[in-house]
């Protein structure tokens, strides 16, 4: 296990008429001896107003960004790429073999990345016993990631492969609201209204051998 390290920040301000919050935050982990590594970031934006006494506008956005590095074990690299190279004639206990193998694996690339948006816009208006609200609400998701090793490592075959998914969701609510009054202590609330939610999905990911060189 490695320590993780976290950086926080928030501010809040405002009145009754109007408010707002903002926060930011930044975790990371040490790294391991595998090197795998950890950067996540986040911010979050919220703001509510009463720009008049019938009328209620609230938001807010946020956002997160994920980067993970991956170790680099020999299982891992045949997991992905499904080829095992000759395993006859493996490293020699030599120091000088193993940094250029070292070296070689500096050449690999294993970028992986998701982000993620999301937030709504709420709109609020009270006429006396009528209410008048509308809202959307919208979330996204995207994930990336690039992998290359180069033919060095892999008995002179190089491999390559690229995946980037997304999935997004919206949804617009309407509403109207009246409320009757029959006596201190009956009533009759009327609501009428409207949902549409619309989501998308899609993803493409591709793979290659033995490309024309050992540049991505």
């Amino acid at each position: 296990t490695t320590p993780t390290y976290s950086a926080d920040l928030g501010i809040t301000g405002g009145n009754d008429r109007a408010n707002f919050r903002f926060f930011g935050s930044g975790t990371k982990n040490a790294g391991n001896a595998d090197q795998t590594n950890l950067n996540r970031y986040n911010l979050f934006f919220g703001i509510n107003m009463a720009p008049f006494s019938w009328l209620t506008v609230s938001s807010n956005v946020n956002a997160s960004r994920l980067d993970r590095t991956r170790n680099k074990s020999l299982r891992d690299r045949f997991a992905e790429t499904r080829y095992i190279p000759d395993l006859s004639s493996p490293l020699s206990p030599n120091l000088t073999n193993f940094n250029e193998f070292l070296e070689e694996n500096k050449k690999n690339v294993d970028n992986n990345r998701v982000t993620t948006l999301n937030g709504n816009l709420t709109l609020s208006a009270k006429i006396k016993d009528l209410v008048l609200s509308s809202s959307l609400i919208f979330d996204y998701n995207e994930g990336s990631r690039d992998y290359f090793t180069p033919s060095t490592l892999m008995d002179g075959v190089s491999y390559i492969s690229s995946y980037f998914g997304y999935n997004q969701r919206m949804i617009l609510n309407n509403a109207a609201t009246y409320k009757f009054d029959f006596s201190t202590k009956s009533n009759l609330n009327f609501e009428v209204g409207q949902t549409y939610q619309g989501d998308t999905y899609k993803y493409n990911y591709s793979r290659a051998y033995n490309g024309p060189n050992d540049h991505m």
